[in-house]
């Protein structure tokens, strides 16, 4: 049980005992004296609802002794303004001066041993401090604070357990929401069941073949297997053993009657025993089967080809019976234009047929009566024509500005890789000479004049291809030109000229490099001179 502390009782304790007591109700140590003893008596229910006296600056822990006793209080000095009395020597004591605040009791010195006692003590409880109650003139009673105390501490407690009450009710209604919601679902699940109870369980125990498997099998096999399974699988939940023994006599008994049924000759049978089928030892012509499919499917070719030659008369006979029918009457295809100045007027009518010569005289008499009308479909007719002679001549002027366009850039494009050509063989020559006349030190790939045509102003070992090296070398020269400038290239690029003369001026980071493209050069150089030779 906590201890009823004063304020008082806490001042005279010392700084550990107090550090012991804050620890013991879970305040930091580390704290201030003030703020600790503040903190605990606002924990104690004894004395949380009394409110911590001030303490004088002179009753700081930080001022006490250790062994709990409080310095004597010095009297207060004189104000700078009053006037000092003088000193008069005298044997007589002074009044000592009052003390600050009036103590009921001294603390008792013997609590700290306890408490230090219970602190080292690790594996048992720290016992309670006992120390003695003082009680201030101006504080409320006792059992006044105590009882307080424990109405609040049972209100907190009422209020929590009344928080717990409300969520516990909200989720048992929330519960019983749940289950109101969940209702139309059971139904419907307990009415799926009826159903399915109604339309499999029912027939099952009525159709014994949809309980064994039997109804989706061949006649055969579902009789063995219907057998077995009557034999092998008893039904306890349906028929008794009694009934399953007797249920397999009558099985039996009714295949011993149909043995017997199949193996008996009624004399009131309408045929006699010399009509029956012999025995299956007869064979199949199979000649006689192939012959008979033969003629059969030569039978279905002929039908099928005097159909078609039925459809074809149909089709002819129908074309035919347009045969009477004018040309003019036949369609538009058949029938002239008289609004064309054509061939057609211009025949002879003398070797004209009978039809013919009616459409030549019907189209001059057109002519005449429709006049203004020929006249104006003569001129659409030429204007017709006449846009499409401009449509024409327009294309084809547009088609040869194209193609003269196409021309010019062809031949600019050619020019310029002949100046380009050009431009780089005078480089090119320039360069040797310069490089043979004073070779510079620290040479780089793009330093050597290489002997092909590229647009960028680095070469690499990629460009030099034989169309490359071959399109710089010749232009137009003779079969002799073209061997002496191989000859000539050849020189430049030999091996071992090339390492002795130049291969020593190239930076070392560089001369792998070069060296493959000195190869790849004398490899072409090589391939060209062979084809010229051949």
């Amino acid at each position: 049980m906590t201890q009823k502390l004063s304020q008082d009782h806490l001042e005279s304790l010392t700084r550990q005992d107090l550090q012991i007591l804050a620890k013991e109700h879970g305040i930091r140590a580390n704290l201030g004296t003030k703020v600790i003893i503040n903190k605990l008596l606002a924990v104690l229910p004894a004395t949380a609802d009394i409110e911590p006296k001030e303490r004088p600056a002179e009753s700081n822990a930080n001022k006490r002794k250790r062994g709990g006793d409080a310095k004597t209080p010095q009297p207060p000095k004189a104000s700078s303004r009053t006037k000092s009395a003088p000193v008069v020597a005298t044997n007589k004591k002074g009044p000592a001066p009052p003390p600050k605040r009036r103590r009921v009791a001294e603390p008792d010195k013997s609590v700290a041993r306890p408490i230090q006692a219970a602190a080292r003590d690790k594996k048992s409880r720290a016992r309670p401090v006992d120390t003695a109650v003082h009680v201030d003139e101006d504080s409320p009673n006792t059992m006044q604070v105590n009882v307080r105390g424990q109405l609040g501490h049972h209100a907190e407690n009422n209020s929590k357990r009344h928080q717990e009450l409300v969520e516990l009710f909200k989720l048992i209604n929330g519960m019983q929401k749940n289950v109101i919601n969940m209702q139309p679902e059971l139904a419907h699940h307990a009415h799926v069941r009826e159903v399915v109870e109604e339309m499999l369980i029912v027939p099952m125990k009525e159709d014994r073949t949809l309980v064994d498997g039997s109804a989706f099998m061949a006649p055969g096999a579902a009789k063995k297997w219907r057998e077995w399974f009557h034999e092998n699988i008893s039904y306890s939940e349906t028929r008794t053993p009694e009934e399953q023994a007797a249920r397999r006599e009558r099985k039996r008994q009714k295949k011993q009657h149909n043995r017997k049924e199949a193996t008996t000759v009624h004399p009131d049978d309408d045929w006699s025993t010399d009509d029956d089928p012999g025995p299956s030892s007869y064979k199949p012509d199979y000649d006689a089967i192939q012959a008979e499919l033969e003629e059969q499917r030569f039978r279905e070719r002929m039908s099928m080809a005097f159909a078609d030659d039925e459809r074809l008369d149909s089709l002819e006979a129908r074309f035919n019976d347009f045969a009477h029918v004018p040309k003019r009457w036949g369609g538009d295809s058949a029938r002239p234009l008289y609004d064309d100045d054509g061939d057609f007027m211009k025949l002879d009518p003398r070797y004209m047929d009978d039809e013919e010569y009616a459409e030549w005289i019907r189209a001059g008499m057109y002519k005449k009566t429709h006049a203004q009308e020929h006249e104006e479909a003569r001129r659409r007719k030429a204007e017709k024509a006449a846009s499409r002679a401009r449509e024409k001549a327009a294309k084809e002027e547009s088609r040869r500005l194209e193609r003269q366009m196409e021309e010019e850039r062809r031949q600019r494009r050619r020019d310029r890789d002949i100046w380009r050509r050009e431009h780089s063989r005078q480089a090119y020559e320039s360069r040797w000479k310069d490089l043979l006349s004073m070779p510079p030190a620290h040479l780089h790939f793009d330093d050597i004049p290489w002997p092909v045509v590229v647009p960028r102003s680095s070469v690499a070992v990629e460009d030099l291809t034989p169309e490359a090296v071959s399109l710089f070398l010749f232009s137009e020269e003779t079969k002799k030109e073209r061997k002496d400038k191989l000859r000539e290239t050849y020189l430049r690029f030999h091996p071992d000229k090339f390492e002795s003369r130049l291969m020593k001026l190239v930076k070392p980071g560089e001369q792998e490099k070069v060296r493959l493209g000195m190869g790849q050069v004398v490899r072409i150089l090589n391939d060209l001179m062979k084809q010229g030779d051949g």
